[in-house]
């Protein structure tokens, strides 16, 4: 019985904790869309810790850029990335493309952005949290096990 109630508790306070984090990015106003390239580049993440950015003037944003010398990984890239859950391509030109992701749970909405630049055998990668200010580390991890998929299927 106790162990029950115990159970019982932390879900409530689970489910406590996640609706507040939700009802926070709901008013939190952030929701503007910074997507695109400027300057050549992709637009530098906003001061919060929910982005990853090839490009981003500030280090702790940073992430290396994904190295693709003979092009096969940007032909690629959409194949791959049509494998992942909840994941759409949102647009693309020669050498952008912008994809984003919904999360399962709560069903927030990141974006995913790719620069392919051909000249230096590199593609850009910036993947950023529309809301909130932290990630825990999410958007790191998906441009990682992007860069992996993207390996493995040239590797095939």
């Amino acid at each position: 019985m106790k162990s029950r109630t115990l159970v019982s508790i932390l879900v409530l306070i689970l489910i406590g904790a996640m609706s507040l984090v939700w009802l926070s990015n709901q008013n939190s106003g952030e929701t503007k869309l910074v997507t695109g390239i400027e300057e050549g580049r992709l637009k530098p993440c906003p001061n919060r810790e929910n982005c990853r950015n090839t490009d981003d003037p500030q280090e702790k944003f940073q992430i290396a850029a994904i190295d693709d010398v003979g092009g096969e990984k940007w032909q690629r890239l959409i194949e791959v990335l049509a494998r992942l859950p909840r994941t759409k391509l949102v647009s693309q030109n020669e050498n952008y493309r912008h994809f984003t992701q919904t999360s399962k749970m709560m069903r927030f909405v990141d974006d995913i952005e790719f620069h392919n630049r051909p000249e230096i055998g590199k593609i850009a990668v910036r993947s950023a949290s529309r809301l909130g200010y932290r990630d825990f580390g999410v958007n790191e991890e998906r441009i990682e096990q992007i860069r992996t998929l993207l390996e493995n299927s040239i590797n095939q």
